[in-house]
């Protein structure tokens, strides 16, 4: 079927009766390719019709609303007029196919066309279209079936959710999405479905653009299909009820709003206090620091409460007993984490008295404030001090960073300046998780995370190192401390409960 920018009759061929279309860049599937010559329609004298309605992309239940799929008014449209300069080759159509069938009957190669749509019923547009579509688009992870008389709870059977990534925690792109959920970036956010690989569940990193492109060239998708199409189509080829954004400043409102009609409920999860966020198109904003949700409440938007969860691949490592590492921070170092910095730096200076190990995540402004170029502009407040710089090492990710959380015996975290009071970022779950003594600074932790019990605090630099030098001589306490962290987060926050938990909040939807 060759797809023109008006719906003038093709011999023998269905047209789609719809609003201005884009040219297909497929050929016809059978009986060899449409021609734009005179259009003769033999045997019959006169069928007046007219062009259906312009919903020809409803195809998910009822093929175009149940009319017919043929265009058969092939009187009208001046089409005569307009192809009369190419009438001769009509007459070689015409004699090809003889004295066809009649108007009122349906030719072969409709009904095979009809065959067609059931197969790719699942990626064609579940709405009516603007402009024809020939290729599909897709989003984040999905998990897939209907919600079915739910009554408040979800039956799990029948769920589906994308799961997307945040871009900030970006490394080397990956060549296959699977590779992602392995590699364990940012797996305190993999909901349990995923992570057991359920045949309902579906995982992507939406912005990664050599794994998405992989999954675009495996469909057969354009090279030019941008990111967010590719995206949609993956929401839309898994069916998605619910999709579990964790990239709101990555994938805008306009975005949401175009999800495929397939996904019913769209939560996000944001844990920054960004200006100029827009939620427009969630169902639900969810993260665990409350102060950040109480802010989205004012704005007029629904929230939650809701949590990471300890990675149950964390398991091993958490049994490693041989930790020369004494000290040990992992993570971002830009402009918004001034009080970090600070720490950061009076700990740094104990490097010759302790083992002490630093992997950072310099911000752009910092990686060109210490460049060559960046040492002749004013940029002196955006560089590491000395003391921190002689004892950074490279960046790490997933699985790397579990191997040396598993090595040190005290894993240092500050909150970033934006998070106010609130605490409990990933590296909490991460540190605990990994059976290492989490100190951090003070504030307001989410549940189990207690100053004394399961976690080591401090309000000051100095304190910080005060701590670290109290549990580097008095192992026993620090394992202790160490021992019950583990256990707490590993069973109040394990994957279970988190799902349970996330089943609960698209129930209340």
């Amino acid at each position: 079927m060759r797809i023109g920018l008006r719906a003038d009759t093709q011999i023998f061929r269905t047209v789609v009766g719809t609003i201005p279309l884009s040219e297909a860049d497929e050929e016809s599937l059978l009986g060899g390719q449409a021609v734009d010559w005179l259009e003769i329609f033999p045997g019959v004298g006169s069928a007046p019709s007219h062009v259906r309605e312009n919903l020809s992309a409803e195809v998910g239940n009822v093929f175009a609303l149940g009319q017919f799929a043929v265009d058969v008014d092939f009187f009208g449209d001046h089409v005569l007029r307009i192809l009369v300069a190419d009438a001769f080759g009509a007459l070689i159509e015409f004699f090809a196919i003889g004295f066809g069938p009649p108007g009122f009957q349906i030719a072969f190669g409709v009904e095979l066309a009809a065959f067609v749509v059931e197969a790719v019923s699942e990626f064609v547009a579940n709405g009516a279209t603007g402009v024809a579509v020939i290729w599909r688009v897709v989003d984040f992870g999905i998990v897939k079936r209907r919600l079915e008389n739910s009554g408040g709870k979800i039956d799990v059977v029948h769920l589906r959710i994308v799961v997307g990534v945040y871009r900030r925690w970006r490394h080397t792109p990956l060549t296959a999405v699977q590779r992602l959920a392995n590699f364990r970036e940012s797996a305190a956010h993999i909901l349990l479905p995923v992570d057991q690989r359920a045949e309902w569940a579906f995982f992507t990193n939406g912005d990664d653009e050599d794994a998405q492109r992989v999954w675009a060239r495996e469909r057969g998708l354009s090279s030019r299909t941008s990111l967010s199409h590719i995206l949609k189509a993956q929401v839309e080829e898994e069916g998605a009820d619910v999709f579990y954004n964790l990239d709101a400043t990555g994938w805008g409102a306009d975005f949401i709003k175009s999800l495929p009609g397939c996904v019913k409920n769209v939560i996000a999860w944001h844990a920054a206090p960004f200006r100029n966020v827009s939620f427009s198109g969630y169902d639900l904003v969810v993260c665990n620091f409350p102060s950040i949700l109480a802010k989205w409440d004012e704005q007029g938007y629904r929230t939650a409460y809701f949590f990471p969860a300890y990675d149950p691949e964390l398991t091993p490592f958490a049994l490693c007993q041989d930790r020369p590492i004494d000290v040990l921070f992992v993570g971002g170092y830009s402009r918004h984490h001034v009080r970090r910095a600070a720490v950061l730096e009076a700990v740094a200076k104990f490097a010759g008295q302790y083992n002490i190990e630093y992997h950072l995540d310099r911000s752009r402004l910092c990686r060109l404030a210490e460049s060559p170029l960046g040492r002749f502009l004013p940029l002196a407040s955006h560089r590491r001090p000395p003391a921190i710089q002689a004892i950074t090492k490279a960046p790490i990710f997933g699985r790397d960073y579990y191997r040396v959380l598993s090595a040190a015996k005290i894993v240092l975290n500050g909150a970033i300046d934006m998070a106010g009071s609130d605490r409990g970022n990933m590296r909490c779950f991460e540190a605990l998780g990994s059976g290492s003594m989490l100190l951090s600074d003070e504030g307001n932790y989410p549940e189990g995370m207690i100053d004394g019990q399961t976690i080591a605090t401090y309000n000051s630099p100095q304190q910080a190192i005060n701590q670290i030098k109290t549990f580097l001589e008095d192992s026993e306490k620090r394992l202790s401390l160490a021992c019950a962290g583990h256990e707490m987060v590993s069973t109040r926050y394990s994957k279970e409960v988190q799902w349970k938990h996330f089943e609960t909040l698209v129930g209340s939807i």
